[in-house]
């Protein structure tokens, strides 16, 4: 059997991968909490709990305070706990809040057009 060349990431690199799946996995958060009603019949929202759960037990940056943080984290997964019943227009505009709590925790630039 023959030897795969295998190529170290450099920081740049795993930074840029980094960001790709947290962006992914966020826009998912973004477009749950905002547009509930897009949602297709039997919407689980496991996978977002399980993001959410690696988020709070991971990926947090040293020396940042993490209160605010870890408050977006566990506002978040209560919010997904009860999605979609009790989600009211309110909760639509915390939930985005706590979303732009978190991506300054991890110092990435939040962007995101309310008007999709």
């Amino acid at each position: 059997m023959g030897q795969s060349a295998t190529k170290e990431l450099g920081e740049q690199e795993a930074l840029t991968l980094l960001k790709g799946w947290f962006n992914n996995k966020m826009t998912i958060v973004l477009i749950m909490s905002q547009y509930p009603h897009l949602r297709r019949k039997g919407t689980r929202t496991d996978n977002q709990l399980t993001f959410l759960d690696d988020l709070e037990h991971h990926y947090l940056r040293g020396g940042v305070d993490g209160k605010p943080y870890f408050g977006a984290i566990k506002w978040l997964k209560a919010f997904f706990r009860v999605y979609p019943v009790r989600i009211t227009s309110e909760r639509r505009g915390k939930a985005l809040e706590m979303v732009k709590t978190i991506y300054s925790s991890f110092g990435f630039r939040f962007r995101w057009n309310m008007h999709i």
